[in-house]
């Protein structure tokens, strides 16, 4: 069942007057919609695409981070099915994520959930606390099923700062700063998360994730459709 492109993660802590970067965090109430798309390709040549719509609410927002609570619909080869789940992100670094699927009515839900645990101080050294282009965090990452932790590992993460540019959506045009994070958790299996983040916003309005073991690559792309600031 295509649902892992749900699977990503992490960000932030103690602000640094002589760097910070000016941010803002979206207040609870802010809305707005998110479109998916992932395309898997394996190597026997089973090849596998889905869409999906998300209607994501901050139900938490406390200057470090958010917690978003988000509603939608994924269609795929399975056919069209309900989805629903939250994610936490600290400031541009998604942490923590749960998703819940409903493939067939009348049945219990699929569940899964990933978090991302990184030094906050370490954290601090990259954008917007730090100046540092480039930083390196040994980190662990914990994936979860039915609420269980099912495997928890450690991982070194990548951040790379590749700074300001533009980005266009059906949302809008906005300014944003291209940030890489790149987890190796082993030789074979790499996992890069790219956000384009708008600081004036407090989110990410274009994310991209591509998954690669030695049999499977899963590309995810994931733009703002719409925005409802709170009035």
């Amino acid at each position: 069942m295509p649902i892992s492109e749900f699977a990503l993660a992490v960000a932030l802590s103690i602000p640094n007057p002589g760097v910070a970067e000016p941010m803002h965090m979206p207040p609870v109430g802010f809305r707005y919609t998110t479109q998916v798309d992932m395309d898997s390709t394996s190597t026997p040549g089973s090849d596998s695409k889905s869409h999906s719509v998300l209607r994501r609410e901050v139900v938490a927002s406390d200057g470090t981070t958010i917690k978003t609570r988000n509603e939608g619909m994924i269609s795929g080869l399975d056919g069209k099915f309900q989805i629903s789940g939250t994610t936490t992100y600290r400031l541009f670094f998604l942490v923590d994520t749960e998703l819940m699927a409903w493939p067939a009515l009348h049945q219990q839900p699929v569940t899964n959930g990933t978090t991302w645990n990184c030094p906050p101080e370490g954290l601090d050294r990259f954008y917007p606390r730090g100046d540092a282009p480039q930083v390196s965090l040994a980190c662990r990452v914990t994936g979860k099923a039915s609420g269980r932790v099912v495997q928890s590992m450690p991982v070194t993460l990548s951040f790379s700062d590749l700074g300001d540019t533009e980005v266009t959506t059906t949302a809008g045009e906005f300014d944003v700063r291209k940030l890489v994070v790149r987890a190796t958790t082993a030789p074979e299996m790499t996992n890069e998360i790219t956000y384009y983040f708008a600081a004036d916003l407090g989110i990410s309005v274009v994310q991209g994730t591509k998954v690669s073991t030695p049999h499977l690559e899963t590309v995810t792309h994931a733009e703002v459709s719409e925005l409802t600031p709170v009035q």
